[in-house]
């Protein structure tokens, strides 16, 4: 199916957007930097795949990064993926 996405007048789906565990902010501690729970994100954000992060349901990101490993992390994960 569709899963619920909506179809353009021509009648093809949007794209799809992925969520990368691996990509996402730096973990502060603070509430607004933790992410909700994937079966919560999934319910509002239906164009949006969140198999990836639904495999972490612990977050794999350790809290306290600063900017310098966020870098570093992202880079990593580009230059294994593409």
């Amino acid at each position: 199916g569709d899963h619920g996405h909506r179809r353009s007048d021509d009648g093809v789906p949007p794209p799809q957007f992925l969520a990368i565990e691996a990509l996402r902010e730096k973990r502060t501690g603070l509430a607004c930097d933790e992410r909700s729970d994937p079966d919560l994100l999934k319910t509002e954000f239906p164009h949006v795949n969140f198999d990836d992060v639904d495999r972490y349901r612990e977050p794999t990101i350790p809290v306290g990064e600063d900017n310098v490993a966020v870098r570093k992390r992202v880079a990593a994960y580009l230059d294994e993926n593409l």
